[in-house]
């Protein structure tokens, strides 16, 4: 692997867990929103929680998006009606 290619999936990994996955321990915001006070552009969902067996209500049935080519780093968005 070049050095280059290291950076960028370097950044892309510090981009995701910054902007895209939630984080119980900030009530579910990113690190990102809680630092700068913003929203995400992408409005990212958090995942379903429960316990093994439980059914849980979904209102809204989000798409996987991916933010790398290798499919790595995936992220849910509310799907456009």
């Amino acid at each position: 692997m070049l050095r280059r290619d290291l950076e960028q999936r370097l950044a892309l990994t510090f981009r995701y867990y910054l902007w895209f996955r939630p984080h119980q321990g900030l009530a579910g915001a990113t690190p990102g929103e809680v630092y700068c006070g913003t929203k995400a552009s992408t409005t990212p969902i958090p995942l379903p929680r429960g316990r093994p067996g439980e059914r849980h209500a979904v209102s809204i049935v989000p798409e996987v998006h991916y933010l790398d080519p290798e499919r790595n780093l995936p992220y849910l968005v509310r799907k456009a009606a």
